[in-house]
Parts: C-alpha cells; sequence; structure tokens
C-alpha cells in the first residue's frame, strides 16, 4: 500500500470514495487484497490508521463546548467500513430489540415518531394530560469506551474479521487536529469512537 500510495499524485489516503471506483482493475484487486491481510491479522498501515478531527459547530457560537469533534478517515478504510455495514447489520438483527429503529434495514426515525405524534394528537383533541421527558447523551461518542464495547461485540458474535478489523484500527488510530490549512500533532485516544463513518454507530 505505501508503493501504491507513492507512485499517485494524492495518495489513497486523500482520495474520495468516488475516486477509488474509478481506479483500474488491478488496483482494486490489490486493495482486496490488502482488505483480506487486514481482516486475517487486524494490522492496518499506518497511512491508512490516522484520522483528521474537524470541529464541526453546534451551537450558536463558537466556544469550544459548542464544537463537536468529528473524525474523518480515509477514503480507503470508509470503503472497507462501508463494504461491511450490511453483513454488521445482518448480525444485529440477531439481537437487537425490536423497538430500536435506527441503522436498521427499512426502519428509521419516522417508525418512532410517527406513533408517538398520533398519540399526542389524540391526546390533545381529546383534552388528556401530557407530559414527556427527552435525554440527550452530551459528546456521547466521545466517552464511548473503545475497548468495551468491542469486547461486548465479540461476546455478542460480531463476524470475526470484521471485529478484527476494528480492533485493529482502534489499536493503531492517531487523530490530528485541523483547523485551516493547518493539521496538528499526531495523539492517540484512549476513550471514544469515530463518528460519521458507516460502522461508527
Amino acid at each position: 500500500l505505501e508503493r501504491m500510495n507513492s507512485n499517485t499524485s494524492t495518495g489513497l489516503d486523500g482520495w474520495s470514495v468516488k475516486e477509488l471506483r474509478l481506479l483500474p482493475d488491478h488496483m482494486l484487486q490489490a486493495l482486496c487484497a490488502i482488505f483480506a491481510k487486514i481482516e486475517a491479522t487486524g494490522h492496518w498501515p499506518r497511512v491508512l490508521s490516522e484520522g483528521l478531527i474537524s470541529m464541526i459547530p453546534k451551537g450558536l457560537n463558537l466556544q469550544p463546548r459548542n464544537l463537536r469533534p468529528i473524525t474523518v478517515m480515509s477514503a480507503v478504510y470508509r470503503l472497507w467500513a462501508a463494504s461491511q455495514v450490511r453483513r454488521v447489520l445482518a448480525w444485529m438483527e440477531d439481537w437487537i430489540h425490536p423497538s430500536l429503529t435506527s441503522y436498521r434495514p427499512e426502519r428509521g426515525c419516522e417508525d418512532l415518531w410517527w406513533p408517538l405524534a398520533l398519540k399526542v394528537e389524540e391526546a390533545l383533541l381529546a383534552g388528556d394530560d401530557l407530559c414527556g421527558v427527552g435525554f440527550d447523551f452530551n459528546r456521547a461518542f466521545d466517552r464511548l469506551p473503545s475497548k468495551l464495547l468491542l469486547k461486548l461485540a465479540a461476546e455478542l458474535g460480531m463476524p470475526a474479521n470484521i471485529l478484527r478489523g476494528l480492533e485493529g484500527m482502534y489499536e493503531r488510530l492517531q487523530r490530528r487536529f485541523k483547523t485551516g490549512g493547518c493539521v496538528g500533532a499526531a495523539f492517540r485516544s484512549t476513550n471514544g469512537i469515530m463518528q460519521g463513518r458507516p460502522l461508527s454507530v
């Protein structure tokens, strides 16, 4: 992979998934061989195990507590993760509770909110009392213990090759803050999972 990376003008780690689709067959076959090796060993090349953290505004101002850190991985890693989503979704169906609707085929937030909206409308029309509680976890992705989550996934029977790939990524993962055109020093995280990628949820 390092040789493939050095033979391109932008580097595979700087390509988009759309651009990766345009690679010639021999390079796509090489990528498949790399993915198979990663899944067998859990070892990711250094060039693919770095993520850039972009700060996305979540509140009304740019105070640090109102910024959400999103780790953006290389297109090659995202391609691998996306290729495993169907298997992970099928595995989840073996144990997930029927009331959970997000990240499930042919289900979505509307399956939860629509029946609730009908109950609220019925109560309003009937003049019944209403009350409700909403919960939101502050910076939940950043506080999740990734090693514990991976152990739970193993106990629940996640496909071994996907689990090895994820464990290998979290063992080697280094992140760098990116702001404007500047990139900071690499650091390792002891907690948290990468947001906004196919296997994050």
